[in-house]
C-alpha cells in the first residue's frame, strides 16, 4: 500500500513519531493509502522551514517577481487538471465533472487573481507639517498556518495559498485527515512552477497536528476552514497568544423563493444548493422559505424533479449524487434525518441508506432527502447538517421572513428569487449573511471582498480586502 508523505522543504518527510493514519475512497470504503501522522516535530519542523523560507527568499523578492510564478502555478493547474481531478474524486468523492469545471479552474484562477495583485498592493501618505512625511506600509506577516476541510480540498488549498504567497508570506498547510491527497500535488505544482522550497509546506494530520500548528510561536497568523465549534477553539488559541485568526465556519443558509419568482430557474438554483456535493459545502441553502401562495405548487415540482437524481459513482459523468465523505458523517447525517421526524417534521422522501452495487457497496451513500413542517423551533432548522437533507419552510409576508431567515446563529449566504427590484435590495440590506445572491446562486467573483457575519466568518475573503487579510499595517512618520 502506498505511503503519503508530508511535505517540508522541498522535500517529502516521513513522520518523526512513525505514526500513520488511513484515508479512505467514500465512494467504495476502501483504503487509499496510508498517511503521515504529523506531531509537534513535524510541525515544528515545517514553521521553521516556512520562517527561513520566508525571512531568507520570499520575503526578500521583488512583489512582481512572486506575482508571476503565481501565474505559472494557475497554468499548470490547468494543465494538469485531470490528474488532479481523479485525486479529489477518488479522495473527497467530489463528482469529478465538478472538480473539472469548477474547482480547479477557480482553483487556477485565485492564483492568477491573487498574482496579479501582488506588486499593487500599497499604503497611504498624510499630508503633515512641513519638513514631514507621514504613511503607511503593509508588510506580510511571516508565516501563516492554513488548516483546512475535506469538501473542497483543492479548491481551499488555493484559496489560502495565493493570498498568502501574494502578500510575501510563507504558509504551511495542513488538510482534514479525510481527504489530504490533492494538497500534496498541488504544493509539488508550486515549486514545479519556480516557488522556492518551503514556501509552501504541507503537514498531515488529525486535530492534534492542528492544534500544534495553530500553537506554534513562529506562526503569526492562523486561517481556518471548517466547523463553528473547531473555529472558536481556535479563536482561544489565538487569543492566549494574541494571535490574529481569518475564519470561515458553518452556515445554514436561507433560499428564498417569493411568488413572483421565475420558479423554473429558482428550481434549478434549489438542486444546486442542496444536493451539489451532498450539501457538504458551508454555503449550502439548506433551509428553503416558499412564500405560501407558491409553496405547495414549488413542492410538487421539487419532489418529482429530486426523484429523478441518480446517486451513483462520482466518476460517472451521469451521476448527481455521490458519497459523503465518511462513516462519522454518514452516522451524523442519518442521526439528523431520525432527529427531524421525532421533532415533528414531515419526511416528504429519502432518508435511507439505498443499496448500491458491486464495488459501491461499501460507500457512504445517503438519499437526497426533503422534509417540510420544518418551524425554526427544531434543531434541522437550526444546526448545520451538511449533508443532502433540505429543511422547508412556508411565510406569508415580508417580515414573517427575515424573522425566520435570521433567525440562526449562522450569517454566510443568502439567495432570494423576485422579479420585484425593491423587495431584492430591501433583502440584500435585511439579510444577516456575507453573500446575498438575488436570482442567482454560489456567484464568487474574486474581485469583490465578503466580510463576516456572526458564528459563520471572521474577516474579509476575496478582493483587495481579501488580500489585506495576509497583510499587516505599520504607521511610519519622518521628520
Amino acid at each position: 500500500m502506498d505511503k503519503v508523505l508530508h511535505w517540508i522543504n522541498g522535500e517529502s518527510v516521513p513522520p518523526h513519531s512513525d505514526q500513520w493514519f488511513a484515508t479512505v475512497n467514500p465512494a467504495t470504503g476502501k483504503i487509499l493509502a496510508e498517511v503521515a501522522e504529523g506531531d509537534a516535530e513535524d510541525v515544528d519542523q515545517a514553521v521553521q522551514a516556512a520562517w527561513v523560507a520566508y525571512r531568507d527568499v520570499w520575503g526578500q523578492m521583488r512583489p512582481r517577481d512572486r506575482g508571476r510564478l503565481l501565474w505559472e502555478v494557475g497554468r499548470l493547474i490547468r494543465q494538469r487538471t485531470e490528474e488532479i481531478a481523479d485525486i479529489e474524486c477518488a479522495d473527497a468523492g467530489r463528482l469529478r465533472g465538478d472538480v473539472i469545471e469548477g474547482d480547479l479552474v477557480e482553483g487556477a484562477e485565485l492564483f492568477e487573481f491573487f498574482g496579479g495583485f501582488a506588486d499593487k498592493m500599497g499604503g497611504k501618505t498624510v499630508w503633515s507639517e512641513p519638513a514631514t512625511h507621514r504613511y503607511n506600509i503593509r508588510e506580510p506577516y511571516g508565516v501563516i498556518c492554513a488548516i483546512l476541510p475535506w469538501n473542497y480540498p483543492a479548491y481551499l488549498f488555493c484559496s489560502r495559498v495565493a493570498p498568502a504567497l501574494a502578500a510575501g508570506n510563507a504558509i504551511v498547510v495542513k488538510m482534514a485527515e479525510q481527504a489530504p491527497l490533492s494538497a500534496l500535488e498541488l504544493v509539488k505544482l508550486c515549486e514545479e512552477a519556480g516557488i522556492p522550497p518551503g514556501v509552501v509546506n504541507v503537514i498531515n494530520g488529525g486535530p492534534a497536528t492542528g492544534a500544534a500548528l495553530a500553537q506554534h510561536p513562529r506562526v503569526a497568523k492562523i486561517t481556518f476552514v471548517g466547523s463553528t465549534a473547531v473555529g472558536q477553539s481556535l479563536m482561544h488559541t489565538g487569543a492566549d497568544q494574541v494571535k490574529p485568526c481569518f475564519l470561515e465556519m458553518g452556515g445554514k443558509s436561507p433560499n428564498i423563493i417569493f411568488e413572483d419568482a421565475d420558479l423554473d430557474e429558482a428550481l434549478d438554483s434549489t438542486f444546486e444548493a442542496i444536493f451539489y456535493h451532498q450539501g457538504q459545502t458551508c454555503v449550502a441553502g439548506s433551509r428553503l422559505l416558499l412564500h405560501q401562495p407558491i409553496a405547495e405548487e414549488f413542492m410538487a415540482r421539487l419532489v418529482e424533479r429530486t426523484e429523478q437524481l441518480k446517486i451513483g459513482d462520482p466518476r460517472d459523468p451521469d451521476t448527481d449524487i455521490g458519497p459523503v465523505i465518511s462513516p462519522a458523517q454518514l452516522d451524523r447525517i442519518m442521526n439528523y434525518i431520525q432527529l427531524g421526524q421525532q421533532e415533528g417534521a414531515r419526511l416528504v422522501m429519502g432518508g435511507e441508506r439505498p443499496p448500491m452495487p458491486g464495488h459501491l457497496a461499501g460507500g457512504y451513500f445517503v438519499e437526497p432527502t426533503i422534509f417540510d413542517q420544518v418551524n425554526m423551533d427544531m434543531r434541522i432548522a437550526q444546526e448545520e447538517i451538511f449533508g443532502p437533507v433540505l429543511c422547508v419552510l412556508t411565510f406569508t409576508d415580508e417580515e414573517d421572513l427575515i424573522k425566520q431567515a435570521n433567525a440562526t446563529v449562522y450569517g454566510l449566504a443568502s439567495m432570494v428569487w423576485t422579479h420585484d427590484v425593491s423587495r431584492a435590495l430591501r433583502m440584500a440590506e435585511a439579510l444577516e449573511s456575507a453573500f446575498v445572491w438575488i436570482n442567482t446562486g454560489f456567484v464568487f467573483d474574486f474581485g469583490l471582498a465578503r466580510g463576516g457575519y456572526k458564528h459563520s466568518s471572521l474577516g474579509a475573503e476575496f478582493g483587495e480586502e481579501g488580500l489585506s487579510e495576509f497583510t499587516r499595517i505599520k504607521s511610519v512618520a519622518i521628520k
